[in-house]
């Protein structure tokens, strides 16, 4: 065998192992080859625009306290961050979530709650902007609801591993922002996607993302005001008034297209849907069963349970950078589990104001 010494040893080569290891960004674009590799684990003919498995691609996972503080931040118009170029990894030029995705102005003035943003989040990713076996602090593979268009249910004799990349659901981030994240020419009837720089700022940018979903929260709210939908005195300030702006960011709005055609909120999320049980307990109640069984109910449930309360997250690890971005790092050291985010509760007099359980500061 060439190679192998007389003793059966393999013959050492000084010539190898002197090549530069290959790393993030060796490459002049981020992104897929033009020409298939067998070496490359990108795949060249999936739907979703940013890939999985793309060495070029990395993916910071954010902490909960930087999510909250993102959140707090894009809620008071204080939003103010930039990016430098290549940040963690990311293959992106300089630029600043805030002006890439400028906040939509509500019908009737005011603001999102800090709280619907979180609720969302928790709902859509556990808080989660990359894979969710990346460390907090680390990067990854992003997150990508359904990659590779597999389905959800299969009859016995069919293969539930079956790749169908018209299916991929194609959701990214911790809002899992859908539309507009498919590649060009492989969109969706109707769909039109968003320039490049912005599908991957959404796609590995936990504060990029946010700010899109914002915008499409905003644009869900004023559709509906346009037709007169609003609950309650529609004030933006309570957070029980966004209950149908929710329901159509998940299953979107459909506008009136003429008489006697259906339009208005997607069934998926109403709560009258024969999908979910009648007699469902509040989700995130205490209940043991509510979490190991989140499609119990609508969408909307389990986004305000989401800062009523939020869930426990692992304690942070040795290495681990839990400030904000731009903050001054906290302590490695190992704490106790934090909450998702700080813990909202409605005033039992009159149900219609949130606060939350302590003051909300930069962590």
């Amino acid at each position: 065998m060439t190679g192998v010494a007389e003793d059966g040893r393999l013959a050492a080569r000084p010539e190898q192992g002197h090549a530069p290891s290959p790393v993030p960004g060796a490459h002049p674009v981020a992104g897929p080859r033009a020409v298939e590799d067998s070496h490359d684990p990108v795949d060249p003919d999936r739907t979703c625009s940013v890939a999985r498995g793309d060495v070029r691609t990395q993916v910071y996972q954010p902490t909960p306290h930087q999510v909250e503080w993102a959140a707090d931040m894009l809620a008071q118009g204080r939003l103010d961050l930039e990016r430098p170029a290549n940040w963690k990894g990311s293959g992106l030029p300089a630029y600043a979530p805030h002006r890439m995705f400028p906040p939509v102005p509500l019908a009737g003035g005011g603001r999102i709650p800090a709280q619907i943003l979180l609720g969302i989040t928790a709902q859509e990713s556990n808080m989660w902007q990359a894979s969710r076996h990346t460390v907090e602090g680390l990067t990854g593979n992003p997150l990508v609801g359904n990659y590779y268009g597999i389905p959800f249910k299969v009859a016995g004799d069919e293969n539930k591993w079956d790749v169908t990349w018209k299916d991929a659901d194609c959701g990214y981030g911790i809002t899992q922002v859908t539309d507009g994240m498919r590649l060009a020419g492989r969109t969706k009837p109707g769909e039109v996607a968003l320039p490049p720089d912005q599908q991957r700022a959404i796609a590995v940018d936990y504060v990029a993302n946010l700010a899109a979903a914002a915008r499409i929260l905003a644009e869900k709210w004023n559709e509906q005001a346009a037709y007169g939908m609003r609950v309650h005195d529609g004030d933006p300030a309570r957070v029980e008034n966004w209950f149908m702006a929710v329901w159509a960011y998940n299953s979107g709005f459909y506008a009136r297209k003429g008489p006697g055609e259906p339009w208005g909120l997607g069934w998926l999320n109403n709560p009258a849907n024969a999908h979910y049980s009648v007699n469902r307990p509040p989700f995130l109640d205490g209940r043991p069963v509510t979490p190991r069984t989140p499609r119990t109910g609508p969408t909307r449930r389990r986004s305000w349970a989401g800062p009523r309360t939020p869930s426990a997250r692992p304690p942070a690890r040795t290495g681990r950078d839990s400030s904000p971005p731009g903050g001054t790092p906290r302590s490695s050291a190992p704490r106790s589990s934090p909450r998702g985010c700080c813990s909202a509760w409605w005033r039992p007099t009159t149900a219609t104001s949130v606060a939350p359980s302590s003051p909300t500061t930069r962590p």
